[in-house]
């Protein structure tokens, strides 16, 4: 089930138990009170606009939200999803419980930290290199030769965290592989603290104006990759020769975990 059709299941469920709960009560509030649809439990971990929205279809007038900037990776937490609502200044309530309508209602989530724009005396040309093309559709952004993209293996090994670095390619010497004439380097590591990686790649590399040619379709098995499990905490390098017309205007895709997995793109 998709985070779309989780919210809205939430906001659903929420709204039927605030109506039977509102029924079942022999009396009837005040104008000035409203209660509570769900749990502070509940509630955290949903998308803030979902609590947002439930809250005011209980009643609530005065609700704030706060995007707490804590975010660096978006492994453990993704943006938008609650870390606490506050009602008074206290962040733990019971579905149910009464407070008034016009109580103060802080919604806390998730968020990264707001990215100011570089001055031109704080840019340097000795920064790792940025992509600077379109990428297709299938490709998470590697962010450029020489960076670590991080990506979360959502599939087959249960949201292992790692990083992939690949150098920009160098040429090959002449005449040491009749089939290539360039070669990248790429570093995968593991930040799991107590799992195993046992990666499966494919990889591809093809001019970063191809719009049509993927990894899915004619990746092939990294040349200096021996298949080797990656320990928690470690990282293992190896190269990757291939035959390209270009050194720069070339892209590197790397096909993680098979058809079912992730598709990180480098370019210049």
């Amino acid at each position: 089930m998709t985070m779309r059709a989780l919210a809205a299941s939430l906001l659903i469920a929420m709204t039927l138990s605030l109506t039977a709960c509102s029924g079942s009560e022999s009396e009837a509030l005040p104008p000035d009170q409203a209660r509570m649809p769900a749990s502070s439990k509940d509630l955290e971990g949903e998308m803030y606009t979902d609590v947002v929205e439930a809250l005011e279809a209980a009643g609530f007038t005065s609700i704030e939200t706060n995007a707490l900037g804590d975010l660096i990776t978006g492994w453990l937490n993704k943006p938008e999803e609650v870390d606490e609502v506050e009602i008074g200044g206290v962040a733990s309530f019971e579905k149910g419980e009464v407070f008034q309508r016009d109580v103060n209602i802080v919604v806390n989530y998730h968020s990264f930290p707001d990215e100011e724009e570089p001055s031109p005396e704080a840019s340097d040309p000795e920064d790792a290199e940025t992509a600077t093309v379109d990428l297709p559709y299938w490709c998470e952004d590697g962010g450029g030769f020489g960076n670590a993209a991080p990506i979360e293996l959502r599939y087959t090994q249960g949201n292992i965290p790692v990083t992939i670095t690949v150098e920009p390619p160098t040429a090959l010497p002449e005449g040491s592989n009749p089939e290539a004439n360039a070669v990248f380097t790429v570093t995968i590591a593991n930040l799991s603290e107590d799992r195993t990686w046992d990666p499966s790649l494919f990889a591809l590399a093809v001019p970063a104006t191809d719009m049509d040619t993927s990894v899915i379709n004619y990746g092939e098995w990294p040349t200096g990759y021996g298949a080797e499990d990656v320990a928690p905490g470690q990282s293992h390098t190896f190269t990757d020769e291939w035959n390209v017309a270009d050194l720069d205007d070339v892209r590197y895709e790397l096909r993680v975990d098979g058809l079912a997995g992730d598709t990180v793109c480098f370019a210049r």
